[in-house]
């Protein structure tokens, strides 16, 4: 089942506070990002259609930035509840996806998505172009 990047985004934060590994939005945004060249790696489907944008920082998905931007660079700590259950199979790949990269920082995990073609391709200073799913799909794959 593909969900929207703003349920994912609540379950992983969700899910972040069980674990006590702590995301702010910056780090939230990298995550949604690899976890989708990752289950796209897996699956061979998209973890989910919202548009991932490539910003100064690296891919952002806006809709998600914009419900936890008002946390700024703070630890996120409070979410709503995904407006759809999780299936387990989702649940355990987001669960995987916080413990794979849960030692690495914001600014590291934005560093590694500016030297995959995705961000590196679609990437203008002063303008926010979104990332072609098929680029993503090349990088997931090439990266198998």
């Amino acid at each position: 089942m593909t969900y929207n990047a703003v349920d994912l985004a609540r379950r992983l934060i969700k899910l972040s506070i069980e674990n006590e590994i702590w995301l702010t939005n910056m780090k939230l945004q990298k995550l949604l990002y690899f976890a989708w060249k990752d289950y796209y790696r897996e699956h061979r489907r998209h973890l989910f259609e919202d548009e991932i944008e490539a910003w100064k920082f690296g891919p952002v998905v806006p809709k998600v930035y914009h419900e936890y931007r008002f946390c700024a660079s703070n630890i996120i700590c409070l979410t709503k509840e995904p407006s759809m259950e999780m299936d387990s199979e989702t649940d355990d790949f987001l669960l995987k996806t916080l413990i794979k990269y849960k030692d690495y920082s914001a600014i590291r995990l934005a560093n590694m998505s500016h030297e995959e073609a995705p961000w590196k391709n679609n990437y203008v200073a002063g303008l926010y172009r979104t990332i072609p799913f098929a680029c993503m799909e090349t990088e997931a794959l090439a990266r198998n």
